[in-house]
């Protein structure tokens, strides 16, 4: 499992494993994940990436995603960003763009984990707690 930390100017931390990525402490933060079908692609989008969005979604696709044989997860504090920003973004990755808001959870670590085919899993807890997490319904994710 590999931690995707947030963004800086270098836009060194976008971060692939082939099963399962970490994002600490989502607060007004959103996670962009990308399931290749191979592995999970991931992205700690800040307000301050909020200009970024394209070229962050082109340095995801450059780490090998096909179009057509995707899927983009962004799951976050949604409430915060220009979701037409964020659509325009991904969907030039992927046809398949997903979102959730965890706006009403208030400061959350989260785990994205690659389940069967494009699907991904989504839990999350407490930042920094140990234990059970609260898993993230498929149903409640749906298309952005």
């Amino acid at each position: 499992m590999k931690t995707v930390l947030e963004l800086r100017g270098s836009m060194a931390n976008i971060e692939q494993d082939p099963a399962e990525l970490m994002f600490p402490d989502i607060q007004t933060c959103c996670a962009a994940v990308v399931n290749t079908g191979h592995g999970l692609i991931g992205a700690h989008l800040t307000i301050a990436d909020s200009r970024r969005f394209a070229e962050i979604a082109g340095l995801m696709a450059a780490k090998g995603v096909d179009k057509s044989l995707s899927a983009v997860y962004l799951v976050g504090a949604l409430s915060n960003y220009n979701r037409a920003d964020l659509r325009n973004a991904f969907k030039s990755i992927s046809h398949n763009v997903f979102i959730y808001d965890t706006s009403s959870l208030g400061y959350v670590d989260l785990t994205a984990r690659k389940s069967g085919g494009l699907a991904v899993d989504f839990e999350h807890k407490p930042p920094g707690a140990y234990g059970p997490s609260n898993q993230i319904s498929a149903y409640a994710i749906g298309p952005l």
